[in-house]
């Protein structure tokens, strides 16, 4: 998980990623990753393509 900071006209966010993709990323659990992305802001990384990932029945992006 990677918390990124607020910028003026830009609210605050969170990236889920992939084990590997930022080094300096939080380590968290699958059922962790799952409860973040249920929040505002939050999404799976596009780079490492960290949806593939996930379960699809989870997929916040899905209506």
């Amino acid at each position: 998980m990677q918390d990124l900071p607020h910028r003026p006209g830009h609210p605050g966010a969170r990236l889920i990623h992939v084990i590997g993709c930022q080094p300096h990323a939080t380590p968290i659990t699958l059922d962790q990753a799952l409860d973040i992305l249920r929040q505002p802001r939050t999404v799976p990384c596009r780079e490492c393509n960290a949806a593939t990932s996930l379960p699809a029945a989870t997929d916040p992006l899905l209506p």
